[in-house]
């Protein structure tokens, strides 16, 4: 269906366009027309929203009461609940379980990928470190099993798009050499790695650094670990959770303005956390409850991922850390879709899809969706 929409603010090219015609057919975005004027059958932006790109979340493993793992209908109610939040494209996280759990898991995926819903899978685990797990139950934490590895990825008919792995552990490199030559991003994380292990790891065709700065050793004189070898590599995109509690606010701006060679890409690491303020709930069958935004762990006060949409890290990253908002929408639309390969998504051009967010330009907050050309209905089951 055509449409077309008027607004007197759009983000195109790295620049605010103003007085800006879009045209809309099929799902793709058509014409682009700059510093024109409005027809009366065109859809008027409010003035107050400035028009971005749909967000692109690589890295988020549910949303409310629903998680990625828990099967195809928590799985479909939880990316819409992402998408009524301006996540245009989603792919999928798994976290370490039990192997037949993940391979049910992979399979509902699968269908949700075929059909349209979310655009892929990310196994982040098992092949880890146990002391780096993180919010990762330690049975579950497997040494690198090419064969298991080789099932996984020949079950879910090409739709796994990212694996993390510690670089460190037996047969590791071999792993990434083999999801390279399949077409899958390997990514390092949750690891103990050294410098040159990372190093090895990089040039054997790792591309993604897994949340930076979060299961990994930090950077020390004498011992720089994989911190400093991720973040110097042009090779790697960076992920950075942004929510202003991963990772200090000073760090972030230091990351994404000096630091990262490569691209910076904010992701979400979105749980499945049912509750709102303090409310106390299980992960890894360990209480947690959620603090900012930020879930953290009972027992020892450490954190094991978000509550917050990717809309929620964008705001958090521009209030908390100063990142330009500019350099903030890249960092959660073209640095993400570009890294997992969605070569027509992140841009507001002409042929993308036309997936487009309506951002209120002082609160930051996502004023309406569209997605493959249709909007997005604004009522949904956690409001």
């Amino acid at each position: 269906m055509a449409e077309t929409i008027f607004a007197d603010r759009v983000l195109i090219g790295g620049r605010i366009q103003k007085d800006v015609l879009i045209e809309i057919d099929d799902g793709r975005i058509g014409e682009i027309r700059i510093n024109t004027s409005g027809n009366s059958s065109a859809f008027r932006v409010p003035s107050s929203c400035l028009v971005i790109p749909g967000f692109v979340d690589i890295h988020c493993h549910g949303f409310g009461p629903d998680s990625f793992g828990a099967g195809f209908a928590s799985a479909r109610r939880a990316t819409l609940a992402h998408r009524a939040r301006g996540t245009t494209s989603l792919v999928a996280g798994l976290v370490s379980s039990d192997t037949e759990d993940t391979s049910r898991a992979i399979a509902s995926l699968a269908t949700l990928t075929g059909e349209g819903i979310i655009d892929g899978v990310f196994l982040e685990g098992p092949f880890i470190s146990v002391a780096r797990r993180g919010a990762h139950r330690e049975g579950f934490v497997r040494p690198v099993d090419l064969g298991l590895l080789s099932h996984w990825l020949e079950q879910s008919k090409g739709t796994i798009r990212m694996v993390t792995l510690a670089p460190e552990l037996s047969g590791a490199l071999d792993a990434i050499r083999f999801l390279v030559r399949e077409g899958v991003v390997a990514a390092i994380g949750h690891t103990d790695a050294t410098y040159e292990e990372t190093r090895s790891a990089i040039d054997a065709g790792a591309s993604v650094a897994t949340h930076l700065g979060n299961g990994m050793p930090s950077l020390f004189a004498r011992q720089p670990g994989p911190l400093l070898a991720l973040m110097e590599s042009p090779k790697v995109s960076c992920e950075l959770i942004a929510d202003g509690r991963h990772v200090h606010p000073c760090l972030v701006r230091y990351f994404v303005n000096h630091a990262i060679s490569g691209v910076p890409i904010f992701v979400s690491d979105c749980l499945g956390v049912e509750g709102e303020g303090k409310h106390i709930a299980l992960v890894s069958d360990r209480l947690v409850e959620m603090d900012d935004g930020a879930v953290v762990f009972k027992d020892n006060g450490k954190l094991a991922g978000t509550a917050l949409p990717l809309s929620g890290i964008l705001k958090s990253s521009v209030t908390k850390a100063g990142i330009d908002l500019i350099t903030a929408v890249s960092a959660a639309t073209i640095g993400p879709a570009r890294t997992i390969g969605l070569e027509d998504r992140g841009k507001i051009e002409t042929g993308y899809r036309a997936d487009l967010v309506l951002l209120n330009g002082t609160s930051l907050d996502v004023a309406r969706v569209m997605r493959c050309g249709n909007w997005v209905v604004e009522k949904h089951e956690y409001e």
